[in-house]
C-alpha cells in the first residue's frame, strides 16, 4: 500500500474513534461503561500513532518490547498510587 494512502487510513480512523469518543459523552449509559469504552477506543489510538506515526511497527522487535515494557511499569505505577491507599 501506498505510504499517503496507509496514513491517511490511519488519520480517518483516528478522527472515527475521536468522534465515537465525544458521541459517548451524549448517551445515557452506565457511567462505568462509558468510561471503559472511551478509555479502550483511547488506548488502540495511541497504539496505531505510536505505531505508524512514531515508526514503531518498523522498528526492531527488541525496541517494541522495550517500550511495551515501560508502559506496563507505568501503568502499575498509576494503579499502585491510585489504589494502593
Amino acid at each position: 500500500m501506498d505510504e499517503e494512502v496507509k496514513y491517511t487510513v490511519v488519520w480517518l480512523i483516528l478522527v472515527v474513534f475521536t468522534v465515537i469518543e465525544v458521541q459517548l459523552i451524549g448517551i445515557s449509559l452506565v457511567y462505568t461503561i462509558i468510561i471503559l469504552t472511551i478509555l479502550l477506543l483511547a488506548g488502540v489510538k495511541a497504539i496505531l500513532v505510536a505505531g505508524f506515526f512514531q515508526h514503531l511497527f518498523y522498528e526492531k522487535k527488541y525496541i517494541g518490547i522495550f517500550y511495551a515494557s515501560s508502559v506496563f511499569m507505568i501503568v502499575a505505577i498509576i494503579l499502585t498510587w491510585t489504589f494502593g491507599r
